[in-house]
């Protein structure tokens, strides 16, 4: 919507432009942006592209009730898409190699969530599992953060159990953080995560946006996903090298 139409415009340039054929959906949050954004919504079907809009398809009551702004359209785009494996992609998100056959990797037919990782080390306060009553393991280190090529048994043979991240015990969602400006989920896999991270969202400004991150770079949207199918116990994949 408004000023994002344009950005968005020229990401969609960019995907046709490296061949990809597959169908594009474009978010438009309200029904005054709907009313700004017609001739761009006409202009992009020329593209295999269309504008869906939350006004339409959720009800007035509940966008009023909630109040949703910025990172929490993502989820609600998410369950007003018409498709079933969906990229989710920011305005500013440009893919720059064909992607028609990306539902097809194993991993994405295996785990039907893949994340790419932010800049930053993971934040989420261990308050966060215990209001879900996740039980994490303090006396198991199963992972060294950012490390993926020492030894796990040299590791926890050398380290103080007091120094060792809280994100390497069992049972925590591994380092490092997650980025949402692009997602890969299968939405029939998936539908429980999107229902969870939908709550997340909901009351993320106020409650799971600082527990998650703790007020630390980032903070929005981007935890709320892969902590819902972690929750859940649903599979998921984190891309460990960063998106370029």
């Amino acid at each position: 919507g408004s000023s994002y139409s344009l950005m968005t415009y020229s990401v969609i340039k960019t995907i046709r432009k490296s061949g990809t054929t597959l169908p594009i959906e474009v978010l438009i949050p309200t029904e005054e942006e709907a009313v700004t954004d017609a001739d761009f919504c006409k202009l992009i079907e020329n593209e295999n592209a269309k504008c869906i809009y939350l006004s339409r398809i959720f009800s007035e009551d509940l966008l009023a009730k909630n109040q949703f702004k910025g990172f929490q359209y993502k989820s609600l785009a998410l369950f007003a898409s018409s498709f079933e494996n969906v990229l989710l992609l920011d305005a500013d998100d440009y893919p720059l190699k064909n992607l028609d056959t990306i539902f097809e990797h194993t991993i994405f037919k295996k785990n039907g969530l893949i994340l790419w990782p932010d800049f930053w080390r993971r934040t989420t306060h261990p308050f966060f599992y215990e209001s879900a009553n996740a039980k994490i393991d303090l006396t198991k280190k199963v992972r060294n953060g950012l490390d993926a090529v020492s030894n796990l048994a040299d590791s926890i043979k050398d380290q103080d159990s007091n120094n060792i991240p809280f994100h390497d015990f069992a049972g925590a969602i591994p380092d490092p953080s997650s980025e949402t400006g692009q997602m890969m989920i299968n939405k029939k896999l998936h539908w429980k995560t999107l229902l969870l991270s939908l709550y997340y969202n909901i009351y993320g400004p106020n409650v799971y946006y600082h527990l998650m991150t703790q007020y630390s770079s980032g903070q929005g949207d981007k935890e709320t996903f892969i902590a819902a199918a972690h929750l859940l116990k649903l599979p998921y994949y984190q891309i460990f090298s960063s998106a370029s």
